[in-house]
């Protein structure tokens, strides 16, 4: 059975921006559902304020939660209902259909900081880690491509690459699996915005912007700001286990959800 809820896929989400910018994000959830009318009633009363439920052509039996474009800090406080009780029915990371996409402001963004993420998040190099930050490896959705920089930051015609630029006012970031897991979830928009942060300052080298350790101490050592992605990337990269990593779910293992 269908749900009134679940929009078309075409439907945008309202563009009503929450927080503080400039830097906004949009968040595209795919959940399968056991039962959809049910769930996404459920799902719907927790995140209805901020986000629309859509039709989804590549889930089996679900459909994506879509959100305004918000603040990190707002999308923090608005999810948590979700991830406490609205869940219940839902799949995503068991699947292998389901991913997690965000879009970023693109306004704020000089050419040449979109053209340094770009090839950060595709390099041979970083090809480990960006995987273990994503949870999955590249697939059909959200493929990696070597990029040069002059060229990086042009409009790709294809959309399902690991970035995708095809929209004017954002980029999107499609390489996470999907989670019902809130620190994972959190671990993720603070990807977006700490690779945002890092390869933004002109005074960083391009070598610089690039290099993946480089990237992960930078984190590291900005923990307050992307405690979730510090805190994964300590336990899951690094090997170290940290009190913010225990208190996340993060172990050494390489179990992830």
């Amino acid at each position: 059975g269908e749900s009134d809820l679940i929009q078309s896929y075409s439907t945008d989400a309202p563009s009503i921006f929450r927080g503080k910018g400039p830097q906004f994000f949009g968040v595209e959830l795919e959940v399968e559902a056991n039962d959809i009318p049910e769930c996404a009633e459920r799902v719907h009363n927790k995140v209805g304020e901020f986000a629309i439920l859509k039709e989804d052509g590549s889930l089996k039996e679900g459909f994506e939660i879509v959100t305004s474009p918000c603040s990190i800090e707002e999308h923090k406080k608005l999810w948590i209902p979700f991830f406490e009780s609205g869940k219940r029915g839902l799949t995503s990371f068991d699947t292998k259909t389901c991913g997690l996409h965000v879009h970023a402001s693109r306004e704020p963004l000089s050419e040449l900081t979109v053209a340094k993420i770009v090839v950060f998040v595709n390099s041979q190099s970083n090809r480990p880690l960006v995987e273990l930050i994503a949870s999955r490896a590249s697939g059909r959705w959200a493929e990696y491509k070597d990029k040069k920089l002059g060229t990086a930051n042009k409009t790709n015609l294809e959309r399902y690459e690991a970035v995708n630029l095809k929209n004017a006012a954002t980029i999107e970031f499609r390489i996470f699996k999907g989670t019902l897991k809130k620190e994972s979830f959190f671990k993720a928009l603070e990807f977006c915005d700490a690779i945002i942060k890092f390869c933004s300052p002109a005074n960083r080298t391009l070598g610089d912007a690039i290099h993946g350790g480089i990237f992960v101490n930078y984190v590291i050592k900005n923990k307050g700001e992307f405690p979730h992605l510090a805190a994964f990337l300590s336990a899951k990269w690094l090997k170290i286990e940290t009190k913010e990593s225990k208190q996340f779910g993060f172990t050494t293992e390489n179990n992830q959800e």
